[in-house]
């Protein structure tokens, strides 16, 4: 383990983007200035760097960004100057690479919270650091420790801070979901026996408090982070038992999405229990994402089925597709930044769209990696500055200030 960095802030800003789709988890950056006029002012590429093979995406808090990956057979959590990718401080351990249905390595996002970074491995390591030092302050094994099961393809839900606890889903009998003290890694409580989820836990209110839902290989399930117990149920099953793209709640219900054939739905739980509002197959969401804007569901559908990516603009209230333009890609993630779609293809592109409801409105694009490598991992953006990470472990930082 090295370290080789100074002190920096230690909370969260406003700009942030400090977790797994960022502040809330949703896609969706508040900033409001961005770089729209592509031709008047080309983007750069500020800086690139090698932080190992995976799909985890970036977080950036305080200046600098915590980038996760397998290199040499450890897993490495590398700490970096936000403005010129410099390394501020390194930590790692022994891992395999596990190749899985991609090239391997990493897959969970490092969760930031309150001075101190969060982080996954496929296996099931569970570890906190020190933002500032990278010094280890706890571990956990999902395997051993919390009796978890591994699923086919590894662990990569992100942990989640709620309060006092980091969540997290081992999937064991009685350990399906567990919640940790987050500064000392200790066991609050645990329950269920469901299997693990891929797709990352996300916040909602109900009934006046505030709830959280996984989307597990049976469906999605809500609970409450004080003790455990669960709120409600929606089935939700594929063939593969591959629930990977994280859900969306607004206004009283949830969006749920998967490929193998599932389609998509809308439940209402306004009333406390599960409504279905529509199911029909305008999305398919093998692990890609999609954002919301202005009552429109905006993502890339296409799976492993040889399906080609289509970005789409599905309408969240009755299901019905406004429009869908062909990207010539077979997966795509989404994030928002000043109400425009920065979109990443895994041919390692970046584009500019307006998300106009009527029609396909495409601002810009360019190419953000050169090497011949594909791009599944979720992109990031803080403070103006974009990140996408390649499978292969490229890194790279894209100015989109104005």
């Amino acid at each position: 383990m090295i370290i080789v960095g100074a002190a920096f802030a230690l909370f969260a800003r406003a700009d942030d983007w400090p977790q797994f789709m960022g502040p809330g988890r949703d896609g969706v950056s508040h900033e409001t200035a961005l770089n729209i006029n592509w031709s008047k002012k080309p983007p750069t590429i500020l800086w690139k760097a090698n932080v190992g093979l995976g799909v985890s995406g970036a977080s950036v808090v305080g200046g600098v960004v915590y980038s996760f990956g397998y290199e040499d057979g450890k897993d490495k959590l590398r700490c970096l100057e936000a403005a010129t990718g410099k390394p501020v401080w390194e930590q790692a351990y022994k891992c395999k690479a596990g190749k899985r249905m991609f090239d391997g390595g990493t897959a969970a996002t490092p969760t930031v919270d309150g001075g101190f970074v969060y982080t996954l491995s496929h296996i099931g390591q569970l570890f906190c650091w020190e933002a500032a030092t990278g010094k280890l302050v706890w571990g956990q094994d999902l395997a051993g420790d919390l009796k978890g099961r591994k699923m086919q393809w590894g662990w990569s839900a992100s942990p989640l801070v709620v309060g006092n606890n980091l969540i997290v889903d081992p999937g064991g009998e009685g350990t399906a979901r567990v919640a940790l003290d987050k500064s000392t890694g200790k066991v609050a409580w645990q329950k269920g026996n469901e299997r693990a989820a891929y797709a990352s836990a996300i916040i909602f209110p109900h009934a006046g408090k505030t709830a959280v839902a996984f989307f597990q290989n049976e469906g999605l399930i809500a609970f409450s982070p004080e003790s455990g117990d669960e709120l409600f149920r929606h089935p939700w099953k594929t063939e593969c038992d591959a629930n990977a793209s994280t859900p969306l709640f607004h206004d009283g219900a949830f969006f749920l999405g998967s490929g193998y054939g599932c389609g998509c739905t809308v439940i209402d739980v306004g009333s406390g229990m599960p409504i279905v509002r529509w199911k029909n197959d305008s999305l398919s969401l093998h692990f890609q994402n999609s954002v919301l804007l202005a009552g429109k569901l905006y993502a890339v559908s296409g799976d492993n089925r040889g399906t080609k990516g289509e970005l789409k603009c599905v309408d969240f209230k009755t299901g019905v597709t406004a429009w869908g333009v062909p990207l010539g890609v077979a997966y795509a993630h989404i994030i928002v930044a000043a109400g425009k779609l920065l979109i990443v293809t895994d041919q390692a592109e970046l584009v500019l769209v307006d998300p106009n409801p009527e029609k396909y409105v495409e601002l810009g694009r360019m190419k953000v990696h050169d090497q011949a490598t594909r791009v599944v991992g979720i992109p990031s953006f803080a403070n103006g500055l974009f990140y996408a990470r390649s499978n292969s472990g490229e890194l790279v930082c894209v100015d989109l200030r104005p």
